[in-house]
């Protein structure tokens, strides 16, 4: 066994915490349409990532994410942000 990976978030409920008027509400509903798997929402991904992943010396290093990377990406990055925003 090399890793382990925790991927554990706090429990919430989902629907309710889409209807609050606070950042956490912001961030899940922007979370869930960057995940819809629209072509607007993977223009938008590929728009944030383009600095990173253009970069003439940083592309020789790094390769781009595919989609389901990119949904696991997503994914860990929401995890993350209610367990930092909705900690006590």
């Amino acid at each position: 066994l090399k890793d382990i990976e925790v991927m554990t978030t706090p429990v919430i409920d989902r629907a309710e915490y889409l209807r609050r008027d606070d950042i956490m509400g912001c961030a899940l509903r922007h979370s869930e349409e960057l995940q819809d798997g629209s072509e607007k929402a993977l223009a938008r991904i590929t728009a944030a990532l383009d600095p990173l992943y253009g970069h003439s010396q940083l592309r020789r290093l790094l390769s781009c994410p595919k989609d389901g990377e990119i949904k696991d990406l997503l994914r860990g990055a929401e995890r993350l942000c209610i367990a930092l925003l909705e900690k006590n």
